[in-house]
C-alpha cells in the first residue's frame, strides 16, 4: 500500500487532507465543536483541505455500503485518505484506513487535547472565532434590541444549589439600577433543572421588588430535528454581547469559550479545580464575587483561544513527521509556504 501522503499526491490533491470524524456524536456537542475548530485551524496552517464527517453524513452519502467502516473507506476513496486524522472512533477508522498511516492522529476526547499539547487540563479547543462572534453578536442585537444593561449571560449546564445561585445572582444584579439576566442552556441541561432556575430567579426578583428593574430571559437549547428549521440559538451572540458571563455547572467548553470574547467567566459549581486559571486571571469565582455587595467587576481580558496554539503544535507535528518520512510533495511545499505567510 502506498503511504497516505503519496496516495494523495497521486490522486492530484493539493496539500494535506485534514479529517475530523465525529462518528455518532452530536455535532452540537462541545467535543464535536472543538474537533472542528482545531481541524479547520490545522488545515489553514498547513495549506490543506478540511473535512468534517459524521455517521449521518456517511449513511446519507453511501447507503449501499454495508457498515460504517465501509462507508468511511468509500469517503476516503472519493476524497483521499487523511494526513491528519482526529477521531476517537478508532475501531471504525482503523478498518477504513486499511493499513494507511496518517502523519498525525489524535484518538481521544477533546478535553485531553489541551493537556497533551499545552499541558493545561482545564481548557479545551473550540470553534469560536472573532468572525463568528461578530456575526452572531449582530444577530443577537437584532433579536434582542432593548435589553436592560448590564447584560448578565448565564451559560447553564447543571446546577445543584439552584436556590442559592438564584439568590446570589439576583442580589448582584440588584446592585445596579437595572439589569438583564439572560439564561441559555446546552444539550445536556435537564429541562427540570432549567425550569427550576427560571422559577427561582423570578421569585427572588419579586422578593426584592425589582421586577421593573431586572429582566429575566431564558432560551433553552433545542435539538435540531431533520427537516425542521431550528429556532434562533443565542449562545454565541450572548458570548459577544454580554457584559458578564456566568458559567453555571461543569462544562469545559463553556468555561473556555468566553475567553475568546475577551471575558473572564464567573464560575459557579464548576466541578473542577480552576484555581490555576483564576490565578492567571482567566476565570473568576462567582461565590467570591457574590460575597461583595457591589456590581460585578468588569472581568475583561485579552481574548484568549487555546485552539490556535493546539493547532500550531499539531501542524508542527505534521511537518516534522512528513520530513521524517521524506514525504514532501511539491504541491505541499507551495501550500505550506502560502499558509505559513498568512
Amino acid at each position: 500500500m502506498p503511504d497516505t501522503a503519496q496516495q494523495n499526491k497521486q490522486d492530484g490533491k493539493k496539500g494535506p487532507v485534514v479529517l475530523v470524524y465525529i462518528g455518532s456524536d452530536d455535532p452540537a456537542r462541545g467535543d464535536a465543536h472543538g474537533a472542528e475548530g482545531v481541524g479547520r485551524k490545522i488545515a489553514q496552517k498547513t495549506g490543506g483541505s478540511f473535512h468534517f464527517v459524521s455517521d449521518a453524513d456517511l449513511a446519507a452519502r453511501y447507503p449501499e455500503d454495508k457498515d460504517k467502516p465501509a462507508q468511511l473507506a468509500h469517503y476516503f476513496k472519493d476524497n483521499g485518505k487523511p494526513d491528519v486524522l482526529i477521531s476517537k472512533f478508532w475501531r471504525i477508522h482503523d478498518k477504513a484506513l486499511a493499513g494507511h498511516k496518517p502523519l498525525v492522529v489524535y484518538e481521544d476526547t477533546n478535553e485531553y487535547m489541551s493537556q497533551k499539547y499545552l499541558g493545561e487540563k482545564a481548557l479545551v479547543n473550540h470553534h469560536v472565532t472573532p468572525e463568528k462572534l461578530a456575526s452572531e453578536g449582530e444577530k443577537f442585537r437584532a433579536h434582542y434590541p432593548d435589553l436592560n444593561a448590564p447584560l448578565i449571560g448565564v451559560l447553564m449546564a447543571h446546577i445543584f444549589d439552584v436556590k442559592g445561585f438564584a439568590e446570589k445572582l439576583v442580589a448582584k444584579a440588584a446592585a445596579t439600577p437595572q439589569a438583564t439576566i439572560f439564561v441559555t442552556t446546552i444539550w445536556r441541561t435537564r429541562e427540570e433543572n432549567y425550569k427550576d432556575l427560571m422559577e427561582k430567579l423570578a421569585q427572588e426578583t419579586a422578593a426584592k421588588g425589582a421586577q421593573d428593574r431586572i429582566r429575566i430571559i431564558g432560551v433553552p437549547y433545542t435539538r435540531p430535528q431533520p427537516g425542521v428549521t431550528p429556532p434562533y440559538n443565542p449562545y454565541l451572540g450572548l458570548l459577544d454581547q454580554a457584559d458578564q458571563i456566568v458559567v453555571a455547572g461543569n462544562s469545559l467548553s463553556m468555561l473556555t469559550e468566553p475567553m475568546a470574547a475577551g471575558k473572564a467567566p464567573l464560575l459557579y459549581e464548576p466541578g473542577m479545580d480552576a484555581s490555576s486559571l483564576e490565578q492567571k486571571g482567566l476565570v473568576r469565582d462567582f461565590n467570591k464575587s457574590a460575597a461583595q455587595h457591589a456590581p460585578f467587576d468588569a472581568g475583561r481580558i485579552t481574548p484568549f483561544n487555546p485552539t490556535d496554539a493546539i493547532a500550531e503544535k499539531m501542524a508542527a507535528e505534521f511537518r516534522k513527521n512528513a520530513f521524517k518520512r521524506k514525504l514532501n510533495p511539491a504541491t505541499w511545499v507551495r501550500a505550506l509556504g502560502k499558509a505559513m505567510k498568512r
